[in-house]
């Protein structure tokens, strides 16, 4: 089956620790469908040629068996009416060689990062995610992932929704309704999808761009899952 173009909702916040319990209390009021913790890992990869797309490979590393996802992030739709970010974009489920794939096609790592935290999601089909953000220090080393700040408990809350032209409205009103009902507990505003929270970026591109260093947001306790297949078959292990 073919995949084919969705808009996706995207919008985003911040709380402190002292507010993470009150968010999930609210969260589990509201989004019955579904609760878990999740462990999210996402790799952007950009081309030299400007007009070739960005790309994005997601896994969930705590999944019994983590399938990956081949994302196209494509043009950012213009709705003023609307407070989130809305953006096309294609999801494909690939095999585990994506990452080689990606290689073999002239993309480079631009950033990479993993979300800890907890996922829900409502019966209108709206994902919440509340996070917090680890950086890795060497390409694609998991195992070593430390967190973007650790002096600070602060939490990144992501609310998200998918829908194909038929439900588009639909999913637009779902997505302000909960927005409104989220209000008293954390401001979420539209964010630039694909872009790195600071201190994400590859070396290559830091020093490409000038990018500097910030501190962001502290860890969660736990494995990071498995070493992902390197795109370089001859790097050391």
């Amino acid at each position: 089956m073919a995949a084919t173009a969705r808009a996706e909702f995207i919008m985003q916040g911040f709380i402190a620790g002292q507010k993470l319990q009150e968010l999930l209390s609210t969260l589990r009021g509201l989004c019955y469908a579904e609760e878990k913790q999740c462990s999210l890992w996402e790799l952007m990869y950009k081309h030299d040629i400007p007009t070739v797309p960005e790309l994005q490979a997601r896994v969930y590393l705590d999944e019994e068996k983590p399938v990956w996802v081949l994302r196209y992030l494509g043009r950012i739709m213009n709705r003023k009416d609307h407070p989130a970010t809305i953006k096309s974009v294609v999801d494909v489920r690939t095999s585990d060689n994506l990452l080689n794939f990606f290689s073999a096609l002239g993309y480079k790592l631009d950033f990479e990062l993993i979300r800890r935290g907890y996922l829900f999601r409502t019966s209108k089909g709206i994902t919440v995610t509340v996070c917090r953000i680890f950086k890795l220090q060497e390409r694609h080393a998991i195992d070593k992932a430390q967190p973007l700040d650790s002096e600070q408990e602060t939490w990144v809350v992501q609310l998200t929704a998918v829908a194909n032209k038929e439900i588009f409205e639909e999913t637009s009103t779902n997505v302000v309704n909960l927005l409104q009902q989220l209000s008293s507990v954390v401001e979420l505003t539209g964010t630039q999808v694909g872009q790195p929270p600071p201190s994400t970026v590859s070396p290559s591109s830091a020093a490409a761009s000038g990018a500097a260093t910030a501190p962001a947001v502290a860890p969660a306790s736990g494995t990071l899952g498995k070493r992902a297949p390197d795109t370089n078959p001859n790097a050391p292990r």
